[in-house]
């Protein structure tokens, strides 16, 4: 098994599990990239778009082992909707995937357990009845469409600052 540290390396690994699945079709016809912005997911598939795109800043975290899975976890999803479409039972990780997995010899995991890059975000400022507060953008967000938070010591609702 090789490194799949290189894009060739990941597309030959592509198309050979859409050879081992009975699907020479797809050979050549499937993008593969890596995206810099995947922080905390190894990959994703999308059939429609004709594309796998792979974690860049995760890649150099990841064992071989672990790389591997993912290639083949993406590819086996590209498989099971050019197959099966989306029809009522097929979940993406559901049992038709599961089996495409079993039949490429790799064991059926939805979740890889390579460590998140944590993204520093900006923080925000809030404050209560007792402190002041910083929040994540998702916080604020959810805040601005109506949703609050309360301190547990005063009891009071986080006010947004600026």
């Amino acid at each position: 098994m090789n490194e799949y540290l290189t894009l060739a390396n990941c597309c030959e690994l592509v198309h050979e599990v859409f050879q081992k699945l009975d699907c020479d079709e797809l050979v050549g016809k499937i993008e593969v990239s890596f995206n810099k912005r995947f922080t905390s997911r190894m990959g994703d598939a999308n059939y429609s778009k004709k594309r796998i795109r792979l974690s860049s800043p995760l890649w150099a975290r990841a064992s071989k082992e672990q790389r591997h899975q993912t290639i083949v976890h993406e590819a086996c999803h590209i498989v099971q909707y050019h197959k099966y479409g989306r029809k009522k039972g097929n979940s993406a990780h559901g049992v038709i995937w599961k089996a495409l997995m079993r039949r490429v010899g790799v064991k059926p995991n939805r979740l890889h357990s390579v460590k998140p890059i944590r993204r520093k975000g900006h923080r925000h400022k809030a404050k209560c009845g007792c402190k002041e507060w910083l929040l994540s953008s998702t916080r604020v967000n959810k805040m601005k469409r109506g949703m609050y938070y309360t301190c547990q010591a005063c009891k009071e609702k986080l006010i947004l600052l600026g």
